[in-house]
């Protein structure tokens, strides 16, 4: 029942896919990914299960394929390969060791969600949860939530998580191990004529245990199998984890509040200053976000502000410039987010350090460059200092090994009146770290 693997989608990519329904093969077109790196608000009373676990893990989708030749559906999704048909996802939790008792609702990540009949937009995914047996999804409990295909169309097109909100929270069993369930029996997949697209992110093969499981039709049996169970290539069975994410409450009012969930936070040294960068999938009662600094990771101080979205399941993009970061005496600086609810309660991100690679300040003059253009850099301690120029594509034309430089402040001719015209980008590297890189221009 094993069947050849194809991987579709790397961390930097997520790749849509449509069908044409004459040829009955799949057209891939590029998507940008929702997120790879995801970090949930602090354990409370209202938390967002598995977000944290899957932060640093690949967002892939994968497809059955035959001789390389991808004809037969998703394996995560409405599937009609040859011995069976996939009628349900499922993804496993245990939160034994946490605190929660009830679930209010969950986050999905749907990377495709499409059909080639108009009238099957009105199909359905139901969504369900199932008591832990010992290796499978058993009896159900609470209710079923159900979304058309065309609400998650309109998910995958915005780029938005879908979002499955229970009327009332759910309790969970006793044991606290259940699933949750994405009942995909509504869809059909045929190599030629009607088809309907479904599918769901999962973490890359081998970066977890194996969470998943698939509820499959058999000739005449339907049953629940473990995704390992069911696909490899021969040699290495199939471990990963679907990225569904419930929303899990100590107490039964404890998720009136949605998470802030913040993408990507990450900071980098250009043109003597750092930029801060980072994304957030969801946000609710989102004022805003207070930009923190600190020369020691524990005495922080507020150095901006930048406005939030509210309320929003979109994708929302951020980003601050710090143009006083060079006036750190460390060799490290770091930042953390203050998200502010409109209400005055607040989160923190978590500490995000940036090495300035013993460097404290460096610029280049004059610029454009003549005869007598140098780097006047400051160094706060010894360290070996290396010069590199590309061209604007990026290639390496010049090296300059500067050597051990003594701390304080240093001169470093360039000598690059011999370049042609043009934009060229200067990297100072550090003891073998990149401190930063500076556009000139001749």
């Amino acid at each position: 029942m094993k069947k050849f693997l194809l991987l579709l989608i790397t961390i930097l990519i997520v790749q849509v896919i449509t069908v044409n329904a004459q040829q009955g093969k799949y057209i891939a077109k590029p998507a940008r990914k929702l997120a790879s790196s995801l970090t949930a608000k602090p354990q409370g009373v209202c938390d967002t299960a598995n977000l944290a676990e899957l932060a640093p893990l690949d967002a892939v989708t994968y497809i059955y394929s035959t001789d390389g030749v991808t004809t037969d559906g998703f394996i995560f999704g409405a599937n009609g390969v040859p011995s069976f048909t996939i009628k349900e996802n499922a993804n496993y939790f245990d939160l034994s060791a946490s605190s929660y008792n009830y679930i209010t609702g969950a986050y999905i990540y749907f990377s495709v969600a499409n059909t080639n009949v108009a009238s099957d937009f009105s199909k359905v995914v139901n969504f369900k949860l199932y008591n832990a047996n010992a290796t499978a999804p058993g009896s159900q409990f609470g209710v079923t939530v159900s979304k058309t295909l065309a609400e998650l169309k309109q998910d995958v097109d915005n780029e938005q998580f879908t979002y499955v909100a229970f009327p009332t929270p759910v309790a969970l069993p006793a044991s606290k191990k259940f699933y949750l369930s994405a009942d995909i029996s509504s869809m059909v997949w045929v190599t030629e004529g009607d088809q309907d697209s479904i599918a769901i992110v999962s973490t890359s093969d081998d970066e977890t245990a194996n969470t998943a499981y698939q509820k499959l039709k058999i000739s005449f049996l339907t049953q629940w199998q473990a995704a390992n169970q069911v696909w490899g290539d021969g040699t290495n069975n199939l471990d990963v984890a679907l990225f569904m994410f419930p929303l899990v409450s100590a107490d039964e009012a404890g998720c009136a509040v949605l998470p802030v969930s913040i993408l990507n936070f990450a900071a980098s040294i250009k043109n003597n200053a750092a930029d801060l960068s980072w994304r957030t999938a969801i946000e609710s009662n989102n004022k805003g976000f207070e930009i923190e600094r600190s020369s020691d990771g524990r005495n922080f101080s507020k150095i901006g502000f930048v406005a939030g979205a509210g309320n929003s399941t979109a994708i929302q993009q951020y980003s601050f410039t710090d143009i006083n970061m060079k006036d750190i005496k460390s060799n490290t600086v770091y930042y953390r987010l203050k998200q502010v609810d409109i209400d005055g309660k607040f989160n923190y991100s978590h500490v995000l350090p940036l090495k300035l690679s013993g460097m404290a300040g460096w610029n280049i003059y004059p610029n454009p460059i003549n005869s007598n253009t140098a780097i006047q850099l400051q160094l706060t301690e010894t360290g070996h200092v290396n010069i590199q120029v590309m061209n604007a594509q990026g290639q390496l034309i010049r090296s300059m090994d500067k050597g051990i430089l003594q701390a304080g402040t240093q001169t470093l001719p360039l000598n690059l009146q011999n370049l042609l015209k043009g934009v060229y980008f200067v990297k100072l590297i550090i003891n073998d770290k990149v401190a930063g890189t500076q556009v000139i221009t001749k």
